[in-house]
């Protein structure tokens, strides 16, 4: 039994062994007779796509084996911090087959005692609920098959956002928070920088179009949030 574990008071597991509520089997074991049993039926529908109990079943095998492969072993702690997905179905289930210890969090909540910190308002964060599903909309239109999926078009187009807000999301991993640039990744575009001469027609564009290693932001913005971050660069240009 694992270090810290409280367990049930014995008189309640005796009376769920006897009732039939325990049956001293994993979840992992439970699972796969429901995955036998149910093989054919729709387990889950996630954008659109649907996936059979035979589905999960599959793709979590495969995921456990690949799991296991970057050295994960049984009772190992795993932070699971992803939202509500198919990839988290099939990341649960594998972290159960291979015995893993997997620990829900959510990126409201962050993951106390590590570096991952709370970033909702309610938990002493810094973002709304609002932005923070921004922030899921934005990674998840960086997948392969963002461009082809109506439901992942210009993501942020109903978000609440400010220029400066869509620029620390969008921009600043690689240009810096305070758009110093970040060295052999990005140029600086704060005041004095060489962007500070690019015409604004030249930096729509290449917000849009992405160029070199820039990739492009023309289906995760709309054209009016493009114009709020050229804005935001201009106030910040003209130390505003």
């Amino acid at each position: 039994m694992l270090e810290g574990f409280v367990p049930f008071p014995p008189e309640f597991a005796k009376r769920y062994r006897e009732k039939g509520y325990w049956h001293d089997k994993s979840l992992a074991e439970e699972f796969a007779a429901v995955f036998r049993q149910y093989a054919d039926r729709v387990a889950f529908i996630d954008r659109g796509k649907a996936y059979t109990y035979a589905d999960v079943d599959r793709i979590s095998n495969g995921l456990a084996l690949n799991l296991l492969e970057l050295g994960l072993r049984p009772l190992d702690r795993v932070v699971v911090q992803l939202p509500n997905v198919i990839e988290f179905v099939f990341l649960y289930f594998a972290l159960q087959k291979i015995g893993c210890i997997p620990i829900a969090a959510l990126v409201t909540h962050g993951v106390p005692g590590t570096e991952m910190v709370a970033y909702g308002l309610d938990f002493g964060g810094p973002l709304s609920s609002t932005q923070i599903r921004a922030v899921s909309s934005y990674l998840r239109s960086l997948e392969e098959d963002a461009a082809a999926n109506p439901l992942w078009r210009t993501p942020l187009a109903d978000s609440n956002l400010s220029g400066r807000d869509l620029f620390n999301m969008a921009c600043s991993r690689c240009h810096g928070t305070d758009l110093s640039g970040v060295d052999d990744v990005a140029p600086a575009l704060g005041p004095g920088s060489e962007s500070v001469e690019d015409s604004h027609h030249r930096l729509m564009t290449q917000i849009a179009d992405g160029g070199d290693e820039m990739p492009r932001f023309g289906g995760v913005l709309t054209l009016e949030q493009i114009e709020m971050v050229v804005a935001y660069l201009r106030q910040v240009q003209s130390g505003g």
